[in-house]
């Protein structure tokens, strides 16, 4: 038996028959509140029920890459996906906690990022941008690793690169916090 605030959820409540968690709530207004609080691979989000205009919530995002040269690398969720999509109709302020380890050495080498600003996108991918310019504040002895945000109009995704060195193995991991309000 399933219990939301201490009232059974099961068996006889259909999406006819009002449930009373508050306010007279539906059965798919109950499961609607459940699915606010989504735990996945590396993604935590809650929403609240008792916000009906928009969709807001509050998303944690691990991701991770490594540089093995100059060149970028893209920080990817463990499934694979680039980047933070982020819903049509949406502003989205995030936090990233960044962190960077040399790999193939027993020298110590390591750097920390810590990353804010907003993005806002609207009907459609292509209309994603950034709100202003984002702020980065490094601790690093290293000025050659770096972090660089964009909107991704194609894709329609907060996407975040890094940038190692040349010769040496770096492990980055980041975790990501958005706030949403889609209206």
């Amino acid at each position: 038996m399933t219990l939301i605030n201490n009232y059974s959820l099961t068996p006889h409540v259909n999406n006819i028959t009002p449930f009373t968690v508050r306010d007279g709530a539906t059965y798919l207004e109950v499961l609607e509140a459940i699915r606010a609080y989504v735990i996945q691979l590396g993604v935590e989000t809650e929403a609240s029920i008792q916000f009906w205009h928009g969709d807001p919530r509050y998303q944690r995002i691990i991701m991770e890459a490594v540089t093995t040269s100059a060149g970028a690398a893209w920080m990817q969720q463990d499934d694979g996906t680039r980047g933070v999509v982020v819903p049509d109709h949406t502003t989205q302020s995030f936090l990233i906690n960044l962190v960077a380890r040399r790999a193939d050495e027993s020298v110590s080498e390591s750097a920390a990022y810590f990353i804010q600003g907003v993005v806002e996108r609207g009907a459609s991918a292509a209309t994603i941008a950034m709100v202003g310019s984002y702020a980065v504040t490094g601790i690093e002895d290293f000025p050659a690793w770096a972090v660089d945000i964009t909107a991704n109009p194609t894709t329609g995704a907060l996407d975040i690169a890094v940038l190692g060195e040349n010769g040496k193995t770096i492990s980055w991991v980041a975790a990501i916090q958005m706030t949403s309000v889609t209206a």
